[in-house]
Parts: structure tokens; sequence; C-alpha cells
């Protein structure tokens, strides 16, 4: 029995789906599944208001497809899928970092070096909603600064299922410091006013970032069929 989701008016249809989003991703809804807005409304034990809006922005992050004569229809999300949505973030995210170079104010640039040092105190302790958190605050801050706001809300979109991985899947000490390095190297190059060494920076921090969550799907997917192949 699931339980209900206790909510205001105002988060309502956010924690929907993000709640949506976490059994997409752990396969409580199974790629090709027909979502029906009165089922999940049921099963959350909530208005099927905020269940059709929650079903409209998964539809935009891509882990649901909306196809005529069937409605909502839960995505295959395998590596082809993760690669697409880092290459989409790599992209979007160089070229706003780019531009927010012409445009970056010192305010602004306070904020990115404090969220960058949230992220590395949030990391000392592996705390991964703190690390989630600040990492959300640290690109944020960037990315609104590029100037292209159609740009922004797609990254927005194409990160939130890998922000929802990342805190399933957890990160590694190492993972970590790479992160607090690369997030280094990009308020430098801000501060330094280089575009191209910004846009590069955040292409390789987001490069590196797919590795390594594709390393732990990996490794993952090997767990069932090393215990099949244990038990053939």
């Amino acid at each position: 029995m699931n339980a209900p989701l206790t909510v205001s008016t105002d988060t309502a249809t956010e924690r929907v789906r993000d709640r949506m989003r976490s059994e997409i991703l752990d396969g409580a809804f199974q790629p090709g599944a027909r979502l029906k807005i009165v089922e999940i409304a049921a099963r959350y034990g909530i208005s099927p208001i905020p269940v059709r809006e929650a079903m409209r922005l998964l539809a935009g992050e891509g882990l649901i497809e909306m196809i005529a004569h069937r409605g909502a229809v839960v995505r295959q999300v395998d590596r082809n899928f993760v690669i697409d949505m880092y290459d989409i973030r790599a992209a979007l995210e160089g070229m706003l970092a780019e531009r927010a170079i012409a445009v970056m104010r010192p305010a602004t640039m306070k904020l990115i070096r404090a969220a960058a040092a949230d992220y590395a105190k949030a990391a000392s302790k592996l705390k991964m909603r703190a690390l989630s958190d600040a990492n959300a605050a640290f690109h944020g801050e960037i990315n609104e600064s590029g100037n292209n706001p159609e740009a922004a809300r797609m990254v927005v979109g194409s990160t939130a299922m890998i922000r929802a991985m990342r805190q399933r899947i957890g990160m590694s000490p190492e993972r970590a410091a790479i992160n607090i390095a690369q997030h280094a190297a990009i308020v430098a190059a801000l501060e330094a006013k280089d575009a191209g060494a910004a846009a590069a920076a955040v292409r390789i921090h987001c490069i590196t970032g797919r590795d390594d969550l594709l390393a732990h799907w990996d490794a993952e997917a090997d767990v069932p069929r090393r215990k099949a192949s244990a038990g053939s």
C-alpha cells in the first residue's frame, strides 16, 4: 500500500513529479507502461490535477512520452538515454558559460563561489542531498547568467533525471574530489573572463560526470548477471 502524499497547493505538482520520477528510475513503472492520471492519483492519494501537471513536466524531461490514442507512456531509460541527456547538458551549459562571461556581475560571481564552497563542505561528509543542492545552485547561477532563458530551461529538464539518478546511486569520495577541482577550474575561467576556457571546463565536467555515472550504472546491471551465473 503506497502512502498518500501530503502536499500543499504550491508544491503538489513538484512532489508528485519527484515521486513519479523516482519510481520510473527505480523500475516501479516499467518502460512502455501506460500512465493513467486517475490511477496515479489514487496511488498517491491526491487529486488528478497535480498528477496531470507532473506528467507534463516529466514529458519535458524526456521520461514520459505522450502518444496519440495511448496517452502518457514511460520511456525506456537506458545507457543511450543517459548519454543523450549528458550531451544536451554539455552542449547547452558550455554555451551558457561562454555567454555568461560578458554579463557576469560580481554579486553573481560571489554566489557561484559560495555554492562551490558549499559543495566542498558537503563533500567532506558525502551528504548527497546537500551535494545535489549545492551543485544545482552552482550550475544554476552560471546558466541563468548565460542570457538564454530557453537554453537554461532545457538544461533544467535534462538534468533533473540525472540528479535523481545520482541521488539514488550515490557518489564516491574520489568523484566528489574531482567535482571540487572541476568547479574550481570553472570558477577560475569565469573570473579570468576566458569564455573558451569556461566552456571547455564545463564540458569536461559534464563528460567525466557522465562516464562516472555510467560506470555505476554498468556495475549495478552486472550484479544480477553475476548472481544468475553463480546460480546456474
